[in-house]
């Protein structure tokens, strides 16, 4: 057994405040929204911009088993970046889609109104997809983009 908590310390994605600790069983699996860094006594909240929709989150932010899973024995990821179009809250379980009028860009906490000659029609709209989509009659099928020739897009613009 260890006399305190951090003697045995748990692995990243797992947490204990308990001693007498001598197996990785005695660890607590970090829930979803959380990670947990190696010799965590408690989980943290995954910050605003990011999330964490599964069990055993390790870090903050990317891991190396993010980008090499193929090497890694066990699946120890980090919180992840919100996806363009989406924002995540502190401690965020899924990224909230920002609605139609607003659009992000990624590892955003919060939604921004669309532009001023520019439209949002989708509840994802991306940053990418507003500045660089529609702008002519014949994208006229674009959910996001700029206004076309001889129009006026107020910001919110759907």
């Amino acid at each position: 057994g260890s006399s305190s908590a951090t003697e045995y310390p748990c692995p990243a994605g797992y947490y204990s405040n308990t001693t007498n600790l001598y197996s990785r069983d005695h660890c607590l699996v970090t829930p979803p929204g959380y990670y947990s860094d190696s010799a965590s006594e408690v989980p943290t909240l995954c910050p605003a911009g990011r999330f964490a929709a599964r069990n055993g989150t390790a870090s903050s932010g990317p891991t190396y088993c993010d980008s090499h899973p193929s090497v890694c024995t066990e699946q120890a990821s980090g919180c992840v970046e919100t996806f363009g179009g989406y924002y995540s809250e502190e401690g965020a379980i899924e990224p909230t889609e920002c609605g139609v009028g607003m659009y992000s860009y990624e590892g955003q906490a919060s939604c921004i109104e669309c532009l001023v000659g520019h439209y949002c029609g989708s509840n994802t709209t991306n940053m990418s997809a507003m500045l660089n989509n529609g702008g002519y009659w014949t994208n006229s099928d674009d959910l996001a983009g700029r206004c076309f020739n001889v129009t006026f897009c107020p910001t919110g613009m759907t």
